[in-house]
């Protein structure tokens, strides 16, 4: 990419942005891919419950921190 440092922030924003809006579309398919299943097989869901509600404490706890 050419272009200053606002045009490196424009286009990272967007990226970000086209990231997130992909997300939920992306995630499921890209799950099933790498685990050879789908994310909505009870097993699957087990391993990864707790791994997100330690990731949502951690953020949680950084945000309060930060406010």
């Amino acid at each position: 990419m050419t272009g200053g440092t606002d045009d490196l922030r424009a286009a990272i924003a967007l990226y970000v942005a086209i990231g997130l809006q992909a997300a939920p579309f992306m995630i499921p398919q890209l799950g099933t891919v790498i685990l050879g299943r789908p994310l909505s097989d009870d097993e699957v869901q087990e391993a990864l419950r707790p791994l997100i509600e330690q990731t949502v404490r951690f953020i949680e706890e950084r945000l309060a921190e930060q406010g």
